[in-house]
């Protein structure tokens, strides 16, 4: 699978008991390294991987299927933040994100950035209530994660999304450990009782960068065992890079889709 495209993860669920609230999400690995966008400068839009990141975004908007939010991750190096840089001489992330929505005319979605992670929002559907980098090991002070807290536009539901992305460059085995566990002790820490679903329903979507097995040896005492949790791209995992195309959820209610970008 390109790079553009790597990691992609349909989780279209429905809660019945949130009066049928709909979350229709997507997360999608960019793989843009910041090399890429300094050599472009502000011609980045005229670069291969601008053209296939727009083109991706017009059709995972434009489908049928009604996705609602798209988690980004690896927009940039994690370790050196386009950010950090960015001025007159070439764009950062949420930048990059504000040209292509305004060029597709998709004037309901919402950036929510903070490298090297990007949000696109629907908010005719949900609202940011919390959007924020997190620091996730002790250990390694670049090694983050993104974390929102959405509210559904007609309900009130709410919900919570980890957009994580653990490179092997810098996320060693136990630090991947830690941080799925870190990241599910937020998601049910309640007064320090676990629970599953804690106050909302929650999801971890990204590029862990290890298997299904792993992934539900680690979170296997955060999650109601009787309950799906996992989804997946619905694409055969034949590559090394396609071994972490899935999300693990709690609260909802799965109806798998199969990738179509």
């Amino acid at each position: 699978m390109a790079a553009s495209c790597a990691g992609v993860d349909p989780h279209h669920a429905a809660r019945a008991s949130f009066d049928d609230t709909t979350v229709a999400l997507l997360s999608y690995n960019a793989g843009i390294q910041n090399n890429e966008v300094l050599k472009w400068g502000w011609a980045f839009k005229k670069a291969g991987k601008y053209q296939k990141l727009k083109a991706d975004v017009e059709n995972i908007f434009g489908n049928e299927k009604g996705i609602q939010i798209l988690l980004i991750s690896e927009i940039c190096n994690m370790t050196q933040k386009l950010e950090h840089s960015s001025g007159d001489s070439h764009p950062n992330a949420k930048q990059i994100f504000e040209t292509i929505i305004k060029d597709l005319d998709l004037t309901d979605l919402r950036v929510m950035s903070n490298e090297p992670y990007v949000a696109l929002i629907d908010i005719t559907c949900w609202r940011v209530k919390e959007c924020e980098l997190i620091n996730i090991v002790d250990d390694q002070k670049d090694l983050v994660i993104q974390h929102l807290i959405l509210e559904h536009v007609h309900t009130g539901a709410s919900m919570r999304c980890f957009n994580a992305h653990m490179p092997t460059s810098i996320a060693t085995h136990p630090r991947k450990q830690n941080a799925v566990r870190a990241m599910c002790n937020i998601a049910t820490d309640v007064g320090g009782v676990l629970k599953p679903t804690a106050s909302m329903p929650w999801i971890l979507a990204g590029d862990i960068n290890v298997t299904k097995a792993t992934m539900m040896k680690w979170c296997a005492p955060f999650v109601d065992e009787n309950v799906e949790c996992i989804s997946t791209s619905g694409w055969p995992q034949d590559e090394k890079a396609q071994k972490a195309d899935f999300a693990i959820s709690q609260g909802i209610a799965l109806q798998q889709v199969i990738s179509w970008v």
